[in-house]
């Protein structure tokens, strides 16, 4: 008896064990690059860009690989972080997009375009990402 309550327990652990949920935890899920074609050797997110007034910046809003095949479909918002610019978006910059939407797990990287405008000498423009997984 005291066999069988054993084997029957071991049973519905080992059962109740295909029924685990794994929850993933991606560091640095998305993050800006340059979309500079003529660059070679190591990349590195963007995280501070000097440039003058008048300036075009063309960024990528690039997403972990391992996010990707986890989160195929994924849509991506850069926010300003008002509270941290100095430069009002709109008057002193404009965001060519704001929503990214990646449609399969293939699509790593879409493009930012950034334009400054000529009075934004010596302002700064912080810029974040939000995400949500469809």
């Amino acid at each position: 008896m005291k066999k069988l309550l054993f084997l029957l327990a071991f049973t519905i652990g080992f059962i109740s064990c295909n029924d685990e949920k794994h929850v993933w935890s991606f560091e640095d899920m998305f993050y800006f690059l340059h979309n500079d074609p003529s660059q070679e050797g190591w990349v590195e997110p963007v995280t501070k860009i000097t440039v003058g007034p008048g300036a075009q910046v063309d960024l990528l809003v690039t997403r972990n690989a391992f996010a990707a095949k986890a989160h195929p479909k994924q849509t991506v918002k850069v926010v300003v972080e008002e509270n941290l610019s100095t430069a009002n978006p709109g008057g002193d910059f404009i965001l060519s997009e704001q929503a990214f939407n990646f449609k399969n797990k293939d699509a790593l990287q879409l493009p930012l375009r950034v334009n400054i405008s000529g009075g934004t000498s010596g302002k700064k423009i912080v810029l974040r990402q939000r995400r949500h997984v469809r």
